[in-house]
């Protein structure tokens, strides 16, 4: 006997998060209803809920046992204790409504099974009239299309309401630099310094202060989590960088503000478990900033996949938008000789990670005598930026910080 198509798990993420969040009942029931559940227990959960929810009603676990106590239904739901599971097992509270299309797809991929067994039982009957059988089974099919084209409930603003919008002032993390919401590569040949540059980002927005020209802007929250690097070379590095933020900045509790998480094995965001790791970390830390990589080490399979790197993106922006954060990543260049001034900034692996973000920024050597005695790099864009930045086209080793804007280079405004 075949299993039935269901996703127990689904099920069950979605009624707890119904519980917890009723904010996203919404985007939920645009999704499914409740008749796709397919354990009678979560059908006549969602029922409940579906019917609280139209109602304007608390659909809090203890609410819905109360109620269900008073009616004597409440072993329909499985019991109290099993409305406590669900309320307290969600994982992902924002997976809802992405779960929510999960089940509604088994429930009609359960209904097609249907059909197709209807078909068959029919069709073996010498009776069967072959004709009327074939259009009877078309308009069914033609009922789960179309049920299936207007689910959602969805509304397409036109071009007079779209334009009407309010265009909302851009919201800044670090002013003219990086703003909520962005999402940035930085790349760059092995030993130029992209993780330690972004350190520095990480200190001194923490501590209130322009990465580049150490001039006061509103302290930030910054969650850093490296992926790769021993944790002694990560102290040794940032150890200076902090003390030459604590001498230059007024807001000496910036290490408050700065956490910092390890995880040298990394990360595969293509498992469930692994972007509930993640998760967790940005709800308790709650990050203005979140600097995480190499990209590399978040992903388990081929690199060079886009399967593999889109399972990577979704879970990136699924916790950039629930943090509300800037995200920022590093990657490794293109191969080539390490001693070329030209050499490749564009990441490697899959293409995707060249469409995603909004600002792809590489670190080379300049074209300078003195490039690798100062390390001087040159800040190339190595994809079309969505929006007015002020990034420094060069840097150079400082002596207070790791990278400096070097004398008369600027910074464009």
């Amino acid at each position: 006997m075949t299993e039935p198509i269901a996703n127990h798990h689904a099920e069950r993420q979605v009624l707890g998060t119904l519980m917890q969040a009723p904010n996203l009942a919404e985007q939920v029931w645009a999704a499914l209803s409740p008749s796709d559940f397919h354990h009678n227990q979560h059908a006549a959960i969602a029922s409940e809920l579906y019917r609280r929810h139209l109602a304007g009603e608390p659909v809090s676990p203890t609410v819905l046992m109360s109620a269900a106590m008073a009616e004597g239904t409440l072993g329909k739901f499985g019991g109290g204790n099993y409305l406590m599971d669900l309320y307290g097992g969600v994982e992902i509270p924002l997976s809802a409504p992405l779960l929510a299309e999960d089940i509604r797809r088994a429930a009609v991929r359960r209904g097609l099974v249907e059909l197709g067994q209807r078909l068959a039982q029919r069709a073996s009957n010498p009776t069967c009239e072959p004709l009327a059988l074939t259009s009877e089974m078309q308009a069914q099919l033609a009922d789960i299309s179309e049920a299936e084209l207007i689910t959602g409930n969805i509304t397409v603003p036109t071009l007079t309401e779209f334009l009407h919008g309010d265009d909302d002032p851009e919201d800044w993390v670090i002013p003219g630099l990086l703003a909520r919401d962005d999402r940035l590569i930085l790349t760059g040949a092995e030993g130029l310094g992209k993780m330690m540059l972004l350190r520095q980002i990480a200190v001194m927005a923490a501590a209130g202060l322009d990465p580049f020209n150490a001039r006061p802007v509103p302290p930030q929250t910054v969650l850093l989590i490296d992926l790769e690097n021993p944790a002694q070379i990560m102290r040794q590095t940032m150890r200076g960088i902090v003390e030459s933020a604590r001498v230059a900045s007024s807001n000496h509790n910036l290490t408050d503000r700065l956490f910092v998480e390890r995880r040298p094995e990394g990360l595969n965001l293509a498992e469930p478990a692994n972007v509930a790791w993640l998760m967790k970390r940005v709800t308790l830390c709650q990050p203005d900033i979140l600097v995480i990589g190499p990209i590399y080490k978040l992903m388990n399979d081929n690199p060079n996949d886009e399967a593999t790197a889109r399972a990577c993106t979704v879970a990136l922006d699924l916790i950039r938008t629930h943090g509300k954060c800037a995200l920022l990543l590093e990657a490794h260049a293109g191969h080539g000789n390490n001693a070329m001034t030209d050499r490749p900034v564009r990441p490697t692996g899959s293409s995707l990670w060249m469409r995603w973000p909004e600002f792809g920024i590489g670190l080379r050597h300049a074209k300078t005598d003195d490039a690798v005695e100062f390390r001087r790099v040159d800040l190339v864009h190595w994809r079309g930026a969505r929006g007015e930045r002020s990034w420094p086209t060069q840097l150079m080793a400082g002596q207070k910080w790791p990278f400096v804007i070097p004398p008369f280079e600027g910074r464009p405004a």
